[in-house]
């Protein structure tokens, strides 16, 4: 239905373009012209891939996109007013943040069933007031979206004045007669990326031919009167007639037409923006770093206070200790948990996820090994996920991490967290070097995108870590439900009589894949198929690794040629981090390391990935190469043998 609000539109801009008599000139190249591309549609629940691979397309060509989203996903009802949304939605907020300037997230009506046009004033006021309170529960760095697109162009003068009431700042209209506004940037009569016959429909296609680049530049050349120009198309304009499954060939021919529009911004000729760049609106500004917070270190760090619950808690243990002179000792009975709560109980100090990365936490497993299990409170009582940090060995200490994506993928105000064994058993354990990691201190953020009127050669830049997670497993028993109680520490409150010990230098990251095989790290897979220039699922950048694996295959990475292999120390190193994507049916992968001179190294099983989305998977090195063996290759696999076709990106060891 979507696809027809073009027809009166193309239709006139064909007929003209046929009229027009043989041989006239061309014309002139335009300087400096505002352009927009704007895609309609992607919802929860409907086109998440397509949305995905054209979001990242529009990221690696450095071409701003303003997607136009419809906040009430499958499920919603008319009367009353319920979205059922789940959490596809908090991308959105996170690519504003990752790529400041280049996206804007738009309201497209509520349902997308809406003719607004055929509503009255009070029924339109209610829908568009409706679908921006969802909107505004989404987190969106702004707060809320100021530019608005009517499903099927179909509005009156009463839509206007309701923007205006709620605040817009800007009318898109995609096809008919722009309804004038006092208040508000207006922008009508598209130009389509999908090719028309003569009638304004789609040529045979059966969903969408993509126009040359050329031919689309041409057209937004013949309207530089105009003074502004947009492009648009639809999520489903990429997807093949599934709905479900992304048209990899498509989302090449869009990217030609990205880079084409960005090299004629680079000659001066385009200037490419979102809505809100047009109207005035400066894109917001890269966050600015936000500093690690120690929770413990030799000591408890002040507001931070004990409310652990089952446990005998003593945060003046000396031995084992992992750095500086004190550790936590936790006897934890069954169901029991060491738990840390930010500020007195009954006046919190909330803190905003925005800020963190992950929980990290260093943990000694005592006499026997076990599976350590995390999870996030708040005061409001708000529920977050079990998170597993990993399973530990006996008599070692292992560094954990829990990205905020999986602790808390409902970006919701924290204050507390509590750390147990996730089986419920009797143990004592040891925790030492507690910490939040700020949300820009380890990795590179991306620069903010400066506006120039010929803008430079873009070099590629790898924005921050996107992390998409699945959600973390479930017991398979039922545990008793948690319920914190306030304990007192058995042991006093310890005053600290010295600075924390400064934080090590830390080593950098040691890239294995990035768009490409990282020199001097070579192929060695086995019974796979394996192409390293794929360009589509892709997690950051313009590719990601395919592998086609046979059964008992693995993905594998050699340090250095064969003949002059170069090892690497484990001692310098944390984890191995990828992304991995999953395509038909999840399953578990399987890590191991090797080196030349034979040495075992333990095969670890992570946890189960869902399929068709991208996925973490961060092996503590401790689990990998408990004896610290020097090592020269890495291998990931299906752990249970299956003949599967996966994806892998952003593959790399994390520097301690």
């Amino acid at each position: 239905m979507a696809g027809l609000r073009f027809a009166a539109f193309t239709a006139v801009l064909v007929t003209l373009t046929a009229s027009a008599p043989l041989g006239l000139a061309q014309p002139a190249p335009p300087t400096n012209l505002p352009v927009v591309f704007e895609v309609d549609d992607p919802r929860d629940g409907s086109y998440e891939a397509g949305t995905d691979a054209l979001a990242q397309a529009h990221f690696a060509e450095n071409v701003p996109i303003a997607i136009l989203a419809v906040p009430c996903g499958p499920g919603s009802t008319l009367s009353p007013y319920k979205c059922a949304t789940n959490t596809y939605h908090q991308r959105y907020r996170d690519w504003i943040l990752q790529h400041p300037g280049l996206v804007e997230i738009g309201l497209h009506g509520l349902f997308h069933t809406e003719h607004f046009g055929e509503l009255t004033r009070a029924e339109q006021l209610d829908m568009v007031t409706k679908g921006l309170q969802q909107m505004q529960t989404w987190n969106l760095p702004a707060g809320r979206p100021y530019a608005f697109a009517p499903p099927f162009a179909s509005e009156n003068a009463d839509t206007i004045s309701v923007l205006e009431q709620l605040g817009f700042k800007t009318s898109i209209r995609n096809s008919d007669t722009c309804i004038p506004s006092a208040k508000m940037d207006t922008f009508c009569e598209s130009i389509a990326l999908c090719a028309r016959d003569a009638n304004g429909n789609r040529v045979a296609g059966p969903s969408c031919v993509l126009l040359s680049p050329q031919t689309v530049m041409d057209q937004v050349n013949a309207r530089q009167g105009d003074g502004k120009v947009f492009v648009v198309y639809h999520v489903q304009d990429l997807m093949l007639p599934d709905l479900v499954t992304v048209d990899s060939a498509k989302i090449t021919k869009l990217r030609a037409i990205l880079k084409a529009f960005r090299n004629e911004e680079i000659a001066g000729h385009y200037r490419l923006m979102t809505f809100e760049e047009h109207r005035g609106t400066p894109p917001p500004p890269t966050p600015a770093p936000n500093a690690d917070e120690w929770v413990y270190q030799d000591f408890l760090s002040p507001p931070w206070t004990d409310e652990s619950w089952s446990t005998t808690v003593n945060f003046q243990n000396t031995s084992p200790v992992f750095r500086g002179t004190r550790s936590i000792k936790v006897v934890e009975t069954g169901w029991g948990a060491l738990s840390l709560h930010k500020g007195a109980w009954g006046s919190p100090k909330s803190i905003d996820p925005r800020n963190v990365q992950a929980l990290q936490v260093v943990v000694h497993g005592g006499t026997s090994g076990f599976t350590v299990a995390g999870r996030l409170e708040n005061e409001a009582g708000d529920v977050f996920p079990e998170v597993v940090l990993g399973t530990i060995p006996a008599n070692q200490w292992v560094s954990l991490s829990a990205s905020m994506a999986r602790l808390n993928p409902s970006a919701k105000l924290f204050d507390r967290f509590d750390i147990y064994d996730r089986n419920g058993i009797d143990r004592t354990y040891y925790v030492d070097d507690v910490l939040l990691v700020g949300s820009a201190s380890s990795g590179t953020p991306t620069p903010t995108r400066t506006r120039t009127p010929v803008p430079p050669t873009r070099t590629p830049t790898r924005a921050p870590t996107r992390t998409s997670t699945p959600k973390p497993p479930t017991a398979a028993t039922a545990t008793p439900t948690r319920t914190p109680t306030r304990a007192v520490t058995v042991a006093p409150t310890r005053t600290p009589t010295k600075a924390a010990a400064p934080t090590p230098t830390r080593v950098p990251d040691k890239w294995m894949y990035q768009d490409a095989i990282v020199a001097p790290w070579i192929n060695a897979s086995w019974s796979a198929t394996v192409d390293f220039a794929n360009p589509s699922p892709v997690f950051a950048g313009t590719r990601s690794i395919k592998v086609v694996e046979t059964g008992w295959g693995a993905l594998s990475f050699h340090h250095g040629a064969w003949s002059a292999t170069q090892t690497v120390d484990p001692n310098r190193y944390g984890s191995l981090r990828f992304q991995i994507y999953a395509s038909g049916s999840g399953f578990a992968p399987s890590v191991r390391l090797e080196n030349d001179a034979g040495q075992a190294f333990p095969s670890v099983t992570a946890a189960s990935v869902p399929a068709n989305q991208w996925a973490t998977v961060s092996v503590p090195m401790t689990s990998l190469d408990p004896s610290k063996l020097p090592f020269a290759r890495v291998d990931i696999g299906d752990s249970a043998g299956v003949s599967r076709t996966y994806y892998v990106d952003d593959l790399r060891l994390v520097g301690k």
